[in-house]
Parts: structure tokens; C-alpha cells; sequence
């Protein structure tokens, strides 16, 4: 199962090379959250709803964590740049984007012209700009998460608006 997590049902496109040396990821709606963000209430009744609720989640979006921990916050919860280049040597954990340092920029080109002409030889619609899946219905529907189901009617979805958050297996508790 997915989650219904940006508005109008928007999804979040990324594409991704990885060689030897180096990951390169390609945002390719960088303006979007990667979470779903901080405004929109997901199918799962919460913000930031890719991202599972549990303590970990909790913690992380108290004001005092994103004091105290402003780039694991940024790292978790942010939005990302178009380009993401990695040194996956010196950097195993992907923390240290090196997308905008000259000294990497042959590698980030080469890694680009790469993975875009994989893109056209596999015919990937986002290469052209094309989201197919934006218009899939989402068919949920218990909990909250029906309301986003455009197969209901307007009353069943008006009904689950007002239910708690959906079960993730029969018998599994809230």
C-alpha cells in the first residue's frame, strides 16, 4: 500500500545512477516534498505522511529537535535539491552532497548524461515531463484515507473524513 501524501495525489519522482564512486539521484520535482511536508494531511491523518508514525517520527518534528538537530531534520524531513551527487567512498552514508562542487562537476555531467539515456532507451515517461501515475485512483478504503478515494461517492468519502486512521492488517491496533 501506498499514501495518499501530496495534494491532488502528486507524486514524488526521483531517478538514481549509482556507479563504483559515486550515487547520483535526480529530483525531478524538487519543489515537492519528499514526505508529503509539513501542511498537507495525508491518507494515514498526519503531516509528513510518507513517513511512518512512531516515537522516532514524533521526536523529530518537536521545535526542539529541529534546533537541536537542524541537519538531520533538514536530511529527513527537508526538501531536496534537483541534483544529488555522492561520494559513496568518503561519504557511506550520503550525507555531504556534492552536487555543487566544481571540483565533482565533470563526474555529476557524465552521471547525468548517464542515467538520461537510460531514461530515453527504456522509454521512462519522466524524461519526457509525463506522470502517469498521478491519475491512478487510489483505492483505499477504510479509515481516514478514503476520503482521497475518487471511486467513492462524495458521501462515502464526507464519511472518511471523519474516521480514525486506517488499520495497516485486521486486528492491528491504532
Amino acid at each position: 500500500m501506498h499514501t495518499y501524501c501530496r495534494p491532488g495525489g502528486a507524486t514524488y519522482p526521483i531517478r538514481a545512477i549509482r556507479t563504483h564512486d559515486y550515487l547520483y539521484i535526480r529530483n525531478l520535482k524538487p519543489d515537492r516534498w519528499p514526505t508529503g511536508g509539513p501542511e498537507f494531511i495525508s491518507s494515514n491523518k498526519a503531516p509528513h505522511g510518507d513517513i511512518d508514525d512512531g516515537p522516532f517520527k514524533d521526536f523529530m518534528l518537536r521545535d526542539q529537535t529541529r534546533i537541536d538537530f537542524p541537519l538531520a531534520f533538514e536530511l529527513g524531513f527537508g526538501k531536496r535539491p534537483l541534483e544529488e551527487l555522492y561520494d559513496v567512498h568518503s561519504d557511506p552514508h550520503q550525507i555531504n552532497n556534492l552536487a555543487e562542487n566544481l571540483q565533482h562537476a565533470e563526474a555529476k555531467q557524465k552521471l547525468w548524461e548517464r542515467l538520461k539515456a537510460h531514461l530515453k532507451e527504456t522509454a521512462d515517461p519522466r524524461i519526457d515531463g509525463k506522470d502517469p501515475w498521478r491519475n491512478y485512483i487510489y483505492r483505499q478504503v477504510e479509515g481516514f484515507g478514503a476520503t482521497y478515494n475518487m471511486s467513492l461517492t462524495e458521501k462515502e468519502r464526507a464519511a472518511a473524513r471523519a474516521r480514525d486512521k486506517h488499520r495497516v492488517s485486521p486486528g492491528a491496533k491504532e
